[in-house]
């Protein structure tokens, strides 16, 4: 996932959390407001990639290209809550977990170096 993909996610009213409409001037409210959309973003990006794992991405996916996701995990889980989250199965939930844990795996790594 590119950077900017994830500050629309969190910001955008029509993309994802609708942090920009939020108002917020006191910093530490805003750094409480940034941490709660930081885990909802993760939530997403989980629902988002068993989502995947289940194919139902396809039926969101506007495009031609059907063969890989082109939408970002946490719009495509926007869009299932409500309507296919009740399609995805036990084995599409471990799946979109190993694909996450694959994902971030190696974002440590420098540090340790």
């Amino acid at each position: 996932m590119q950077i900017e993909e994830s500050f629309r996610d969190n910001k955008s009213a029509r993309y994802g959390l609708s942090l920009e409409w939020q108002g917020c001037k006191c910093p530490q409210r805003l750094a409480v407001l940034i941490m709660i959309g930081t885990l909802a973003h993760t939530l997403l990006i989980f629902i988002g990639l068993s989502g995947v794992s289940a194919g139902l991405h396809r039926q969101f996916q506007a495009n031609t290209t059907k063969h890989r996701a082109v939408l970002s995990y946490a719009y495509l889980a926007l869009r299932m809550i409500g309507r296919k989250l009740d399609t995805l199965r036990s084995r599409d939930w471990r799946n979109g977990i190993h694909e996450f844990r694959q994902i971030t795996a190696s974002y440590g790594d420098h540090l340790h170096a």
